[in-house]
């Protein structure tokens, strides 16, 4: 799902690398989280703050994709003219 959003929204030329750096977070969000998580857990007895700051990451996160103007950089809305400008 994510290179199919990457491909669509920035196009296949530079997807390769589009797709390197998204993954390359996913996996360093994920490794952190967990560390983070099993720290927390060792200091309050409970995985309620892992929780609350995951929800928390979670909602900035969906706030922030609501700011991507994809009219402007989705293939899906370039036409011909727009795209040989590039």
């Amino acid at each position: 799902m994510t290179s199919a959003l990457t491909a669509e929204v920035y196009g296949l030329k530079h997807l390769g690398i589009l797709n390197g750096l998204a993954f390359t977070g996913h996996q360093l969000g994920g490794a952190l989280s967990i560390q983070l998580g099993g720290i927390l857990r060792d200091l309050t007895g409970s995985y309620d703050l892992s929780f609350a700051i995951a929800g928390l990451f979670l909602f900035g996160a969906s706030l922030v994709s609501f700011t991507i103007r994809e009219q402007r950089y989705s293939t899906r809305y370039q036409t011909a003219a727009s795209a040989a400008g590039d």
